[in-house]
């Protein structure tokens, strides 16, 4: 079992803007729509739509890392890490995607 604080490493700019750094391999995943994403995200994000985290759970499953979901306020990523969590998938909050630029 994975844990947030072996997942990430500490911040490395001055507040407010905070960046966090993927440990052991987790892939970023951003939750939100497709207009969403286009108008901007976060580098190395993988889109899936919270809305189609059911129909990706076993491509999920598949990718054996963890996963640190966000969005655009954070609330649908801690929607997607109970959903994932509940399929047996490692998830962790990530929070909004803005802090991952």
């Amino acid at each position: 079992m994975f844990y947030p604080n072996e997942m990430i490493a500490p911040r490395k700019t001055s507040p407010p803007k905070r960046r966090l750094i993927p440990k052991k391999g987790a892939i970023l995943l951003d939750v939100r729509s497709l207009p969403e994403y286009a108008e901007g995200h976060a580098q190395d994000a993988i889109l899936i739509p919270i809305e189609d985290l059911g129909f990706f759970k076993e491509v999920i499953k598949g990718w054996r890392r963890p996963i640190m979901t966000c969005s655009s306020h954070g609330v649908r990523s801690k929607k997607a890490v109970a959903r994932l969590r509940k399929a047996g998938i490692p998830a962790f909050d990530g929070g909004q995607w803005e802090s991952w630029k």
